[in-house]
């Protein structure tokens, strides 16, 4: 098979490109209907009675914020609680794929548990299980899926880059498009139709990626069992400075950590105000910096001891 075979780059980036682009199309096209649905109809007395577990989770989400909630608030908090723990559960999904199922065949579940959860949210009864399901599914599915694109070429490749760029032009297409369809569908004709559109999408993107899966790259699944930790073994410098490398990229994507350095450094311990600053980003940061260590700690085989140059392992 060529590896030029989709515009200059390996076929398996157009599978993976277009069941990333529906994949975008059902969560985008569902979280443009999420609260609107709720305000103008799962949320009416006649109806929120309906939903299984409801009153434990508005408890939760009351719990949570520290007042009581209902109507738009109410929708608004359980928007925030999934769009939040979208990106917690890929955490769990990386750590499946690597030690335990292998990218293919966790993507395979993530869009198979997506497009479940799409068809769930047509019944009232069963709206929080949709949204566990929307969540297993992402968490499975969209790191994963990124993942593959990368190993479709070689370790100094030039057209990786480029190749993320299709890769996300599809995303950034599938975003403007779905709210028009999914919405349309969902206040126009009915809210079931705007999300049985979001489920048919899933399902279509889970077609095209088992048809692609001769064209991905070959699994290469580690051990899901933890090294044994030497106390007495040094910590490679390798690692050491591979740390501080990430260390230093991630807190340098925070503007206000860049912008609270350089004040430091000219001697204006000004504090930076809210126009300007972003105390979660900061914190992700370095939540995401200890979490990589701790990831690698977890993962890495420990390196033997190194007495001169330091050699990539």
């Amino acid at each position: 098979m060529s590896d030029t075979a989709f515009l200059g780059h390996p076929i398996g980036l157009g599978w993976l490109s277009a069941a990333e682009f529906w994949e975008r199309f059902s969560y985008y096209g569902m979280q443009a209907l999420l609260v609107l649905y709720m305000t103008q109809y799962l949320l009416l007395p006649e109806h929120q009675g309906n939903v299984l577990g409801f009153a434990w989770f508005q408890k939760l989400l009351e719990a949570i914020n520290g007042n009581a909630l209902s109507g738009q608030a109410l929708a608004s908090a359980t928007y925030g609680f999934y769009a939040g723990f979208v990106y917690v559960t890929p955490l769990a999904g990386s750590w499946l794929a690597d030690r335990v199922l292998g990218r293919t065949a966790t993507v395979t579940i993530g869009a198979s548990l997506m497009a479940i959860g799409h068809f769930l949210m047509a019944f009232e009864v069963s709206f929080l299980f949709a949204l566990l399901a929307l969540l297993l599914g992402v968490g499975c599915f969209k790191g994963n899926i990124a993942a593959q694109v990368g190993e479709l070429y070689r370790i100094g490749d030039p057209r990786r880059a480029t190749a993320f760029q299709i890769y996300y032009l599809g995303i950034q297409i599938a975003v403007i498009i779905s709210p028009l369809i999914c919405g349309t569908l969902g206040q126009t004709v009915g809210w079931h139709w705007g999300f049985g559109a979001a489920g048919v999408g899933m399902v279509i993107g889970l077609v095209i990626y088992l048809l692609g899966r001769p064209s991905f790259p070959a699994e290469r699944r580690r051990s899901w069992a933890l090294p044994r930790w030497s106390p007495r073994r040094p910590v490679s410098r390798c690692r050491l400075s591979g740390r501080w490398r990430f260390t230093s990229s991630t807190i340098s994507a925070s503007p206000t950590y860049c912008r609270s350095v350089s004040r430091l450094i000219h001697g204006r311990r000004q504090k930076v105000t809210a126009a300007g600053s972003s105390p979660p980003t900061i914190s992700i940061c370095f939540s995401t910096t200890c979490l990589s260590v701790i990831w690698e700690a977890c993962s890495a085989k420990c390196p033997a001891p190194i007495s001169g140059s330091c050699t990539p392992g």
